[in-house]
């Protein structure tokens, strides 16, 4: 989850992120951050990839991944909680260097915006660029669409 200034005050982002792909799967954004956020998130990303077996989530000890609302989500999607230390950054790091090269190459290009230009930026980025253009060194230089037409486990 990340912070986006807005002319109102702040949105929170919440995203899923595929680790094998990089593909950004599920996202939700609201003025409150709140378990709902991070539920809606998930269930995208779930809706999105239909994984045929359970799947790993990954989250660090946030008080809305630790909720009981959130856990028992887990637990009927099946998915497999995976829970970062106490203060250890790495655990996450895919998903941090994801935020940073949205706010430098997206956000941090614009004046501070109203909530609805800053959700239709965020979007656009989002679907429109990381997934379908973005190349990344780690994916060949592909796209995270492009690896995973390619590379996607069938």
């Amino acid at each position: 989850m990340t912070y986006l200034r807005t002319q109102q005050g702040w949105l929170y982002l919440a995203t899923v992120m595929d680790a094998h792909t990089r593909q950004i799967v599920g996202w939700a954004m609201a003025q409150r951050m709140n378990t709902a956020l991070f539920e809606e998130a998930l269930l995208m990303g779930i809706k999105k990839r239909q994984p045929a077996e359970a799947v790993i989530v990954y989250f660090d000890q946030g008080s809305q991944y630790m909720s009981q609302a959130y856990q028992a989500l887990l637990q009927r999607l099946g998915c497999i909680p995976s829970v970062s230390k106490r203060g250890y950054c790495y655990d996450n790091a895919m998903m941090e260097s994801f935020f940073h090269s949205m706010k430098v190459e997206c956000l941090y290009r614009h004046p501070v915006l109203p909530v609805e230009q800053t959700r239709s930026l965020i979007f656009n980025y989002s679907e429109g660029f990381y997934n379908q253009k973005r190349h990344h060194s780690s994916l060949n230089y592909l796209s995270p669409n492009d690896f995973d037409k390619l590379y996607s486990i069938p």
